[in-house]
């Protein structure tokens, strides 16, 4: 049996739970877009065989609820146990064996096949990180398609059988899995997820090398929420009514709307819709290049002769050609201010007192050059790159060195705009992610951006090399995005240890505070209201608690001894009880050997010496021997005693369990948050982990390589007084975009 056992079945019965559970709060939203396939559909055989599939799905969803989680148990078992699952084996078609199938079964499996592929590229992070997590807790060296028990395959099998057991045929099962498939993505990246919190949450933390390719808690396209609050379809964010913003291809469409009309022999404007690139005028093309040529060191505004001096110390101090001097053969349109300029050298310090350096807007100089040669739509696409990138220079929130590396690119950015338009409106396009994830890295760590800290030159150098090769090498954007990526992913595993060590040592602190907690609980349910002597209280709270305490924290309230000395507290309160031991003299006497030995075996197990328990076993010995004296015998024990009695008030006593994994905050796990000492500093933490018992946070600071403990009460206490807040994950390249063209609008 794997060490991990325990753990690896905590994670089925979450993901089997989470899907099926959260399957059913979909069922909405895919028995609407059943219906919709149904209207839709003009053949009405096929339309009351959807609605059939409909009715079956929601009126039997307990039955398919229950079904769908046995099954994912049953198969996950099989995976971790080595067993093929028998489902698998059949998705081996040979041409022979195809005649044997079914043709609505093969057509089960195709749709199997389809919507697994789907599910497999939308929940890709979260499937990867689980995955990687399964395969350690499993010990596996590297674990094949076969073996992983969390890919989407499982869990849509596991669906149709439980649709099956529904009463859902083949047919009925096929369209309802082809309709909910955009629900079921939803679903399963939230219970990978949730898989995923449950093995951080206990402790189990891995260092994942690999990255998977896709920004970590991006919401890449996120639209800032309408201010504003209306009903209907404005409410909703939907509708000409809404308050929110216009999508980018409407914005993009409105721009290009307003172009004047032009005839069909020089209707060269680019087009949105599509991912082939626009050919380039060979007129437009070379005026480019030539332009592109000219200002490998791009000009700024007339200033003093020690700003300028200043300036050319920050240019080679940064070796970045963006920021320079003016040049008396180029004047470009007044330009944005680079602000907050931070790096920990004496030359930048000496600079602070005189005017800031600024950033050229080299689309906007080759506008006043390329114009002649450019057709309308492409002068649009100019000024919206411009823009953008008047947009990015004035974000307060960008350190200035990440707004110099962004810079660079500037030229590379506009000739691809020219070329692919898309870049307005697809947020996941290449270029889009790679200024955005420069943008998040800039905000998170701007400690780490200064000049000669490792990161900030291990960035400069992937901005480098993408800027050189850019126009030649096709991959170079995609090949850059990996890079950084894969830097960042590095960054944060090179802190995993002091996380790791942080954890451990919270959990060990809580699992200590719980076992106490839960001790005095016990103890405190059986003093209440009652009379004890007081000699017998004190070694109850002072060692025997002290013992519970000890087997809690080993194993728990599930574990034996646990309950053994719990039994034993019952017994030893029992036998000093004159209302009750007297009455059975006979259990008493057969009780009191072993409950000595019991008592003396769990004090040998906290170290209490012989000399300490003496004096409480010689009152146990005084008691009992009293209780089984005559009657009247007793009745005088009683009395030497009766002033060593003690009352316990009949106080409500509150279980430490219900306050377990009880969230007063909305933070979650990998959100940034900004906290500002009492003495103005500013961290910049991420949430690496949430205790399972308290709560209790520990960040990861990126710029210090430390580990940040906060508990609930103690973020609780920073909200209130304004010196912490959540960094919102929101996409530079979106809000710059939709800034410009709406500005352009107006």
């Amino acid at each position: 049996m794997s060490k991990n056992t325990k753990l690896i079945n905590e994670l089925r019965e979450c993901l089997a739970q989470e899907f099926s559970k959260r399957l059913v709060d979909a069922m909405p939203t895919m028995s609407a877009a059943l219906f919709d396939v149904a209207t839709n559909t003009g053949d009405a055989d096929i339309k009351r065989m959807i609605l059939g599939a409909r009715d079956v799905f929601e009126s039997r969803s307990r039955d398919w609820q229950e079904a769908t989680r046995l099954d994912y148990i049953k198969r996950f078992n099989e995976k971790i146990s080595g067993d093929e699952d028998q489902a698998t084996k059949a998705m081996s078609f040979s041409i022979d064996s195809l005649k044997l199938v079914d043709d609505e079964e093969m057509r089960e499996e195709i749709m199997l096949g389809n919507v697994s592929e789907r599910l497999r590229e939308a929940c890709g992070y979260e499937l990867f990180q689980l995955s990687k997590r399964v395969e350690a807790l499993a010990e596996v060296t590297h674990m094949t398609d076969r073996q992983n028990p969390v890919l989407p395959q499982l869990f849509c099998r596991a669906l149709l059988t439980g649709l099956g057991v529904a009463g859902a045929n083949v047919s009925q099962r096929c369209e309802i899995l082809a309709a909910g498939a955009n629900a079921i993505i939803e679903v399963l990246n939230a219970a990978l997820k949730e898989g995923n919190e449950v093995l951080v949450s206990r402790g189990f933390m891995i260092e994942i090398l690999v990255v998977y390719g896709k920004p970590i808690n991006r919401a890449i396209s996120h639209v800032p929420p309408s201010p504003a609050a209306g009903s209907g379809e404005a409410a909703r964010g939907g509708g000409r009514g809404s308050n929110s913003p216009p999508s980018l291809p409407d914005l993009f469409a409105r721009l290009l709307a307003r172009l004047p009309s032009v005839d069909s022999a020089s209707t060269a404007a680019p087009t949105v819709v599509g991912s082939a690139k626009v050919r380039l005028d060979a007129t437009l093309l070379e005026a480019l290049e030539r332009f592109s040529a000219s200002v490998a060191v791009p000009a700024a505004p007339a200033m003093s002769a020690d700003t300028t001096n200043a300036v050319a110390d920050i240019a080679a101090a940064t070796g970045d050609a963006t920021v320079a001097p003016a040049s008396e053969k180029t004047q470009p349109l007044p330009p944005v201010d680079l602000a907050d300029y931070d790096a920990p050298t004496e030359q930048l310090i000496a600079v602070a007192a005189v005017p800031k350096p600024v950033l050229n807007n080299l689309v906007r100089q080759a506008a006043l050059a390329l114009g002649p040669t450019m057709l309308p739509a492409q002068t649009v696409i100019t000024e919206v790159v411009a823009n953008v990138f008047d947009q990015i220079f004035a974000a307060p929130n960008i350190p200035g060195t990440m707004k110099v590396l962004i810079g660079k690119l500037q030229l590379p950015i506009f000739k691809a705009a020219l070329q692919e338009p898309q870049i307005f409106t697809k947020p996941d396009h290449p270029i889009r992610r790679f200024v955005d994830e420069l943008a998040d890295v800039g905000v998170k760590r701007q400690q780490s951006l200064s000049l000669g800290d490792p990161v900030y030159e291990r960035i400069s150098t992937i901005v480098n090399n993408l800027h050189q090769n850019f126009d030649v090498d096709p991959h170079a954007i995609e090949r850059a995005n990996h890079q950084l990526l894969a830097f960042i992913q590095a960054e944060e595993n090179s802190a995993q240890s002091v996380i790791v060590e942080s954890v451990v040592q919270v959990q060990q602190q809580e699992e200590v505070e719980m076992g106490e907690s839960m001790a005095a609980f016990e103890v405190d349910r059986r003093f209440a209201g009652k009379i004890y002597l007081r000699k017998i209280k004190e070694f109850v709270r002072t060692h025997w608690q002290t013992v519970l305490a000890k087997d809690y924290l080993l194993d728990g309230e599930d574990g034996e001894q646990w309950k053994v000395d719990l039994v034993t507290l019952d017994e030893l309160l029992w036998s000093i009880s004159p209302a009750d031991a007297a009455m059975d003299r006979q259990k008493l006497l057969k009780l009191l050997p072993t409950l000595l030995g019991r008592l003396n075996a769990g004090l040998d197990r906290i170290g209490v010496s012989r000399e300490l328990r003496e004096p409480y076993f010689q009152v146990m010995v005084n008691v009992h021997s009293s209780l089984l004296r005559p009657t009247k015998a007793k009745s005088n024990g009683q009395a030497e005693v009766s002033d060593e009695l003690e009352a316990q008030p009949n106080a409500t006593v509150s279980d430490p369990r219900a306050k377990l994994r009880k969230r007063t905050t909305t933070i979650e796990r990998g959100q940034w948050i900004e906290m500002t000492d009492v003495d103005g500093t500013v961290q910049r933490c991420r949430l690496s982990w949430v205790s399972p018992l308290k709560e209790t946070f520990v960040l990861k600071n990126y710029d210090t390589k430390e580990a940040v403990t906060l508990t609930a009460e103690k973020f609780q206490m920073l909200e209130r007084e304004g010196r912490i807040k959540i960094i919102e994950e929101q996409s530079l390249t979106e809000r710059s975009i939709q800034g410009a063209m709406m500005g352009m609008l107006t």
